[in-house]
């Protein structure tokens, strides 16, 4: 299967520093992004070379109750604060990419999320079709989640 890529962007009302200080740490990811499980370990990833393990879930099948559940071993591989972000995740089903840049606007920071994924195994049969959709979704919402929780956080 082919790398999927996508992109998508929400103004912040929030300087750049505090979403970057937000988003850099994992252990609050569930509170914004659908798929990421709460961790009961302690992480700090603003720096390039840092690891860390996110447990995620996806629902291939909206109707039915299956889930899949699976760790996800992250790297950083950019960081400049308050600019851009970058983590590597591998797992055996699948690798991605994700890029966040923050740029500083009048109203606080315009935050670009760039997701790049290639699903392995049998994944990659149910991708395209019952996959695809939910990713793309979880991420506008993630995004839409994201604002409210840093805006609520730095009010």
């Amino acid at each position: 299967m082919s790398e999927q890529y996508f992109s998508n962007e929400v103004q912040i009302v929030s300087d750049p520093g505090s979403v970057f200080e937000y988003v850099t740490n994992p252990n609050k990811w569930y509170e914004w992004y659908p798929s990421s499980l709460r961790s009961d370990k302690e992480y700090r990833a603003s720096e390039v070379g840092q690891k860390f393990e996110i447990f995620t879930v996806q629902k291939p099948i909206k109707l039915l109750p299956v889930t899949v559940k699976k760790a996800l071993n992250y790297t950083v591989s950019k960081s400049d604060y308050g600019k851009t972000w970058e983590i590597t995740a591998t797992s055996d089903l699948v690798e991605s990419t994700t890029t966040y840049t923050l740029t500083p606007t009048k109203a606080g920071t315009l935050f670009k999320r760039e997701f790049r994924y290639t699903t392995k195994s049998w994944l990659k049969i149910i991708e395209p079709v019952l996959l695809r959709k939910s990713i793309i979704s979880q991420a506008r919402l993630g995004l839409n989640n994201l604002k409210k929780r840093v805006e609520l956080e730095t009010a």
